[in-house]
């Protein structure tokens, strides 16, 4: 399937007036999210999808945390969580074939999106579990005292 077959398709099948592309980038409002999809070479689109932004603090955890996941995504399919270069913003993106048929894309493309908001609700609860763990940081080390074991030592 051409990229234009793509859209031809897409615009039928959803009912979408005037559905095209804008400077080879195609992009979608999917389930309230923004999607896009490019040409990715002759065999495959590329779509991507807006995760968030870097958090204020603990950024290299959360990096940490992205990349842990990307793993289980790579296993699967063609698919990783990105930090885009020029925003610095985290997102989806995954490689779909462009040997699919229309009703074979779009059940890939729905498996996106539904890892999308499965990417963005873990991000979301990424700040108050780690304010929660740093709370409970400091509440260990307020209540530790003497002859207690804090990180193997004792203290006196």
């Amino acid at each position: 399937m051409t990229f234009n077959e793509l859209i031809d398709g897409l615009a039928a099948r959803f009912s979408i007036d005037g559905l095209a592309a804008d400077g080879g980038i195609l992009s979608l409002q999917i389930d309230g999210l923004s999607v896009t999809i490019v040409e990715g070479g002759d065999d495959a689109f590329v779509v991507t999808g807006f995760v968030c932004d870097p958090p204020a603090e603990n950024g290299e955890l959360f990096a940490n945390m992205l990349l842990d996941a990307t793993i289980g995504l790579m296993d699967a399919r063609s698919a990783a969580l990105a930090r885009n270069p020029a925003s610095r913003a985290y997102v989806l993106v995954e490689r779909i074939s462009a040997n699919l048929d229309l009703d074979a894309f779009c059940a890939a493309l729905e498996t996106f999106v539904n890892t999308l908001e499965d990417s963005r609700r873990i991000a979301v609860d990424f700040r108050p579990a780690m304010a929660a763990a740093r709370e409970k940081l400091k509440e260990s080390e307020w209540t530790a005292g003497a002859g207690s074991v804090v990180g193997g030592i004792m203290q006196v």
